[in-house]
């Protein structure tokens, strides 16, 4: 039983700590403004891989460049029966 408190008392400890990390994330200027930077750049490469993308694709296209799709091939060679015993 005095074990199973200390357990309470030390996951209360971190708890504490996690909310008062938490709270000094939310008001700190610095933490905001990396996290705009960082929404700013998954926009940014979201709009340049739509607007870029297709541009490419068709200019290889235009060119007669074509990208190969990668296959996997499976092959399985010789007797099937020494495969099963």
């Amino acid at each position: 039983m005095d074990q199973q408190n200390e357990l309470v008392v030390q996951a209360l400890g971190y708890w504490d700590q996690a909310v008062q990390l938490g709270k000094d994330w939310l008001l700190s200027p610095a933490a905001w403004s990396q996290l705009g930077l960082l929404i700013a750049a998954y926009v940014l490469a979201v709009l340049a891989t739509r607007i870029l993308a297709p541009r490419i694709w068709n200019a290889f296209k235009d060119n007669n460049i074509e990208i190969p799709y990668p296959h996997r091939v499976v092959e399985i060679k010789g007797n099937a029966s020494d495969v099963t015993s």
